[in-house]
């Protein structure tokens, strides 16, 4: 009998992001006492305005809602916290309108993402109250050279 010989032979082939794995996004999650509402570029909008008590859901392939899991043990809070979310973000500016609900404090994290393993974070809190409004402007840019900006504007 002859000996066999098994050759393994592996081949790496370079692949270029199909558009379907290329996610332009932005997430942005808020706790505490407000609610948000995301403006686009072309004035549409997407969130939760508590003094007119009005949803907006305008902006294409965007959504707002609670995100969280209830707690089994009646002595330990539930967890919740509120969620925006982009898919296919395009270049542009988006203003957040954080919204107070009440006297209190919130935590907004604004995550960008923009191709494979290319994005940003931004976290702010503040002090909030009933009606107050505090206003971002969020710089998302599909270019990977453009960096990436949040920043309050008062």
């Amino acid at each position: 009998m002859g000996k066999s010989t098994i050759v393994l032979l592996t081949i790496f082939l370079a692949s270029v992001p199909s558009e379907a794995q290329v996610i332009n996004e932005i997430h942005i999650f808020i706790d505490g006492d407000a609610q948000i509402v995301l403006v686009d570029s072309l004035g549409r909008r997407c969130g939760y305005d508590p003094i007119s008590h009005t949803d907006y859901e305008e902006i294409p392939r965007a959504s707002y809602g609670d995100e969280g899991v209830d707690s089994e043990d009646s002595s330990v809070p539930d967890l919740y916290s509120r969620g925006l979310g982009l898919q296919k973000a395009t270049t542009g500016t988006y203003t957040l309108k954080i919204i107070g609900t009440k006297q209190g404090t919130y935590d907004v994290t604004i995550s960008m993402g923009r191709g494979l393993g290319n994005g940003d974070s931004f976290s702010f809190n503040d002090s909030t109250f009933r009606g107050s409004v505090a206003l971002f402007d969020i710089f998302y840019s599909t270019d990977t050279t453009v960096q990436l900006k949040a920043i309050r504007l008062h």
